[in-house]
């Protein structure tokens, strides 16, 4: 399982097509077609890259920290900007879970060295879905962002596994790693001090 690889939510199918929508809507209209390549997505870490021996280590630990967390409904409200890096994306209004995940992925990074540094170089996000960027021109991003700031989409969805992403030709979900609430053994771990 040598390759480039990324850990993100999946969009539910019906999300995905309305997305799509919106990334159609840059390809033809603002030249912007880029994001149209990979599915619909919140990132939890910056790509990386790891050879099979990296990942038959990673792959039991991610599945015990992800199985840590609860099930939990991601709300999609509008659209947001990060205009220093010509990106436009449909906003995420609850960071909360996301972060917390990313925060323990960071963790995992710094105290067990399995993922590398770029992966996951810092404790928070802001989770977006990504609809425009890397092929925005500045003009051209000043002209989209005009026009999405005025719209409003609203959608729920419920985020009940993480998926890593590998890159074969494309992105594809290679493995996903179920959200069961499970206790963490942390605080247990604790009363013995």
């Amino acid at each position: 399982m040598d390759g480039l690889f990324f850990i993100a939510v999946l969009l539910p199918p019906e999300l995905e097509k309305k997305i799509i929508q919106f990334k159609q809507d840059f390809a033809e209209n603002f030249n912007a077609p880029y994001a149209l390549k990979p599915p619909g997505h919140i990132t939890l870490t910056e790509t990386f890259r790891a050879k099979n021996e990296q990942m038959q280590k990673l792959l039991p630990v991610l599945n015990k920290l992800f199985g840590i967390f609860q099930p939990f409904t991601a709300a999609v409200r509008n659209f947001g900007a990060f205009p220093a890096s010509l990106a436009i994306f449909a906003a995420i209004q609850n960071h909360e879970p996301f972060n917390r995940m990313r925060e323990e992925l960071f963790w995992l990074r710094k105290n067990k060295g399995i993922l590398d540094d770029k992966s996951v170089p810092s404790k928070s996000i802001t989770p977006n879905i990504t609809i425009g960027y890397r092929d925005l021109e500045e003009e051209i991003f000043h002209a989209a962002w005009k026009k999405y700031a005025q719209l409003e989409f609203s959608a729920d969805f419920l985020v009940d596994k993480i998926h890593l992403m590998q890159h074969k030709k494309k992105w594809r979900s290679a493995c996903e790693f179920p959200l069961l609430g499970l206790p963490d053994g942390r605080s247990e771990q604790l009363k013995l001090f």
